[in-house]
């Protein structure tokens, strides 16, 4: 009845399957496949039962949990990320969804569909309906719809330039009014030396220039239809195998009011950033005032940590808190970009930004070592190898905030942060929030607080969390 979540998009594998995984890349959640109405009634609904859920999966984290304070999401409109398969429309023949990377491209340009997926099988989706996402994602998956013709054939023509070979489409929009729009292309395009080997910095060639001509063209017409007010907002990224380009910016600019202040933030193509812009800043804006009750509004001495920092949206949120604010981030892209962030908020001198995995920062196994998987979450932390010697001191920090994957903390982290004065952890998967204070934390802190934020409606388990935690 409502679009439901898919959280098996982390699929790889052969034919499109792989293409479309760098336009995921990062993302949390899924594919929306079934188009319904999201009114307020339906919402709440929806909204109480994931309360009881994640309530549930916290029982074992002591009375604090009890007192989870519950934070909505707006019903409609909250979703400002989405990745879909293009199919074409053949004109007189009845549409084959099927396997999504066994539908044939058309020889000639036509009018086409954003699908989204589950279980491998193509379902359409009517930007009309889906009102879960952002207006400027549907104004913008109309206004390509519009523009855009799919085939395999040659042509200057730039509605057909771009969608020659189309395969899917991802969308991103920010509070700010940016759209960020990324089509994936099932093709190969990228040149070689006489050897065969490709070259990294080889210069554009002619199909290039065409296609930069034909995405200016669209930014026009999205402009035209008053899907945006100015045209700088559209941004428009190419994907092939091997290679990318970008007409204007290759991020989309967020800014986010925390604190009293404008959080400035750019957020990479394909890149991590959370879906429910809404629910983000009340998120940071929770975490403000849980450090302000601690310790007032005045930075002094104080210093910050924040393990897994993305692009740097915590760190630099929370930064006026305090005289110094250190991210550990592993993503070599989230990591140029959280520098730039730093920079944009005039906070250079204030905040550092370290490119390490939390598990190396915090004393891990030497490198010449092999990396450990993830274990996943339902295993034992009496399975797990036993933590290396620390390599950080945690004395030095008056807050730790880690902000994990799904699987949770490893244990070489996990073991240090237990040393922390006072902890934050922030968590999409509430389960391994549970596991982790349950089994570690609690022997040496004290949880004070549980806050759930719905950054993720209609889907019925996945939750954000944010506890608080006192040595």
């Amino acid at each position: 009845f409502w679009l439901k979540f898919s959280a098996s998009m982390s699929a790889s594998g052969d034919g499109e399957k792989g293409l479309l995984k760098s336009c995921r890349k990062g993302a949390t959640g899924g594919s929306f496949v079934a188009c319904g109405p999201c009114t307020e009634e339906l919402y709440l609904e929806s909204f109480e039962a994931t309360t009881r859920k994640v309530k549930e999966d916290l029982s074992v984290c002591g009375d604090a949990a009890l007192s989870m304070v519950s934070v909505p999401s707006p019903p409609r409109h909250h979703r400002h990320r989405a990745t879909f398969a293009v199919r074409a429309l053949q004109a007189g023949e009845q549409p084959k969804w099927g396997k999504k990377w066994q539908i044939p491209i058309p020889s000639e340009p036509t009018a086409w569909v954003h699908c989204g997926w589950e279980n491998d099988e193509c379902i359409p989706v009517d930007p009309k309906q889906a009102m879960h996402l952002s207006e400027h994602i549907l104004g913008a998956m109309r206004g390509c719809e519009e523009f855009v013709r799919v085939g395999a054939r040659e042509s200057d023509d730039p509605s057909e330039v771009l969608g020659r070979n189309l395969r899917g489409a991802a969308y991103h929009s920010t509070l700010a009014g940016d759209v960020l729009i990324t089509l994936v292309y099932q093709e190969t395009r990228v040149a070689r030396d006489s050897g065969g080997r490709p070259l990294r910095d080889a210069p554009e060639d002619e199909r290039d220039g065409r296609w930069r001509e034909a995405a200016r063209a669209l930014r026009r017409a999205l402009l035209a239809s008053g899907v945006v007010s100015e045209l700088q907002a559209v941004n428009i990224v190419g994907r092939w195998r091997a290679k990318r380009l970008a007409e204007a910016r290759d991020y989309a600019v967020e800014r986010f009011p925390i604190g009293g202040r404008d959080v400035v933030l750019q957020q990479p193509e394909s890149q991590f950033s959370n879906p429910n812009g809404p629910l983000e800043v009340k998120t940071l804006q929770y975490i403000w005032d849980q450090v302000e009750t601690l310790f007032g509004a005045s930075s002094q001495e104080r210093r910050l940590l924040e393990l897994y920092c993305g692009n740097g949206n915590n760190l630099i949120a929370l930064a006026p808190l305090f005289v110094e604010a250190v991210g550990v981030e592993i993503n070599r892209v989230l990591v140029t970009c959280c520098e730039r962030n730093i920079e944009l908020n005039g906070l250079h001198g204030k905040c550092t930004v370290i490119r390490s995995s939390a598990e190396q920062y915090c004393g891990a196994r030497a490198e010449t070592e092999p990396r450990r998987k993830r274990q996943k979450v339902e295993i034992s932390l009496e399975e797990e190898q036993e933590p290396a010697e620390r390599g950080v001191d945690m004395s030095r920090f008056d807050v730790v905030l880690v902000d994990p994957p799904r699987a949770g903390l490893d244990a070489v982290t996990r073991e240090v942060v237990s040393t922390a004065k006072n902890l934050f952890y922030i968590s999409c998967n509430p389960q391994a929030l549970a596991r982790d204070i349950s089994e570690s934390l609690l022997k040496t802190h004290e949880a004070c607080s549980f806050a759930f934020f719905d950054h993720f409606p209609y889907t019925g388990g996945h939750a954000e969390v944010v506890a608080r935690l006192r040595l």
